[in-house]
């Protein structure tokens, strides 16, 4: 008895600590919401859109130096950099005039592509059912953290919360990385199996992006932390669903299921009706977490059974994501200044 209850207390002990991807989503998603100001005109509307851009170009350019820096995970100094950055830029994007605060914006973004990719290697060293009850948990508290960071009234403390969450994941990670080394799910398979990426997961991943992007658009930022509520209800489904059957469901029925509710989303949104923005952005929300679960816990086993470098593959998946992201916000803003449908269907 007492035996077993010491097993436990562990096995809380580790997993708690490989939860700590969650802030980083969590200072991404409120950085973008509550720190960073909407861009009120042609120039700062150029400006927005350089963060984006660095985030990108970090992602590709930690994959092409992939086989140089081997593993983000193991290089410490490199994370506590980026969490530096992540910090210092954060505070500088909610103090600075706009074009010190879009170099800071910059700063964090490379940060950020650091040490999510220092996560994602991490967790491309466990066994696939873990990866997807840590990722799909990680998503769900995530937007809960975001939900009560936004809810703070004084802006100081919300600056001041957003800027110890880089330490706080780091911190997260290091330990989760020291407590895992030895267990059994973390050891690997590496078959002797010659394997490429393909083209169709990329495209499929930028066309995610950019419809979540696009239909997201169509928001006001407190309608924007209100859908975060889509994350939670898939996040909790696909929880439910890996509990029942102890991890072993079918992981591309996420997938199955993530393509009809985007569709869903998209024709809310050309309804046109006061809620159905809301409501598209809900499906979106909860469509991309599907997906995003599928493809990392895909890739992840990929970098688990053939010991494919999670930094190269992590590194272009992400820049194809956040590239069709890009350009979804591109055709959302160009869509807000210029196209001829009535501001009336924009909610504000």
């Amino acid at each position: 008895m007492g035996e077993g209850k010491r097993v436990g207390n562990g096995l809380a002990g580790w997993s708690g600590w490989c939860l700590g991807l969650c802030l980083v989503v969590s200072f991404s998603n409120v950085v973008s919401l509550q720190l960073v100001g909407a861009p009120s005109d042609a120039a700062s509307l150029a400006l927005a859109g350089v963060p984006s851009l660095a985030r990108i170009g970090a992602y590709g350019a930690l994959a092409v130096l992939a086989k140089r820096v081997g593993s983000v995970l193991g290089r410490r100094r490199l994370l506590l950099l980026a969490g530096v950055a992540m910090s210092v830029g954060a505070a500088g994007a909610a103090t600075m005039p706009p074009w010190a605060a879009t170099l800071c914006a910059v700063v964090l973004n490379v940060g950020f592509a650091v040490l999510y990719l220092g996560w994602m290697e991490l967790y491309a060293q466990f066994d696939t059912a873990y990866v997807l009850v840590f990722f799909t948990l990680a998503h769900f508290f995530s937007a809960l953290l975001t939900f009560l960071v936004c809810l703070i009234e004084p802006f100081p403390v919300v600056v001041l919360a957003t800027i110890l969450m880089p330490a706080a994941s780091l911190l997260a990670l290091c330990r989760a990385d020291r407590r895992t080394k030895e267990v059994a799910f973390r050891q690997g398979e590496r078959q002797r199996a010659g394997w490429t990426i393909s083209v169709r997961p990329l495209v499929l991943l930028a066309a995610f992006g950019f419809s979540n992007a696009v239909i997201r658009g169509f928001l006001g930022a407190q309608d924007r932390v209100t859908v975060l509520f889509g994350v939670c209800v898939a996040a909790a489904c696909v929880l439910v669903a890996a509990l029942a059957r102890k991890g072993m469901i079918e992981i591309k029925a996420l997938y199955q299921i993530a393509v009809p509710v985007l569709v869903a989303g998209a024709l809310l949104v050309l309804m046109g009706y006061g809620w159905s923005g809301v409501a598209a952005a809900l499906c979106s929300n909860a469509a991309f977490t599907l997906f995003s679960v599928f493809v990392t816990v895909v890739f992840c086993g990929i970098s688990y059974r053939y010991g494919v470098n999670a930094v190269w593959m992590f590194g272009i998946t992400q820049a194809s994501l956040f590239l069709g992201s890009f350009a979804g916000k591109a055709v959302s803003a160009w869509a807000r200044r210029f196209s001829p449908i009535p501001r009336c269907l924009w909610r504000r």
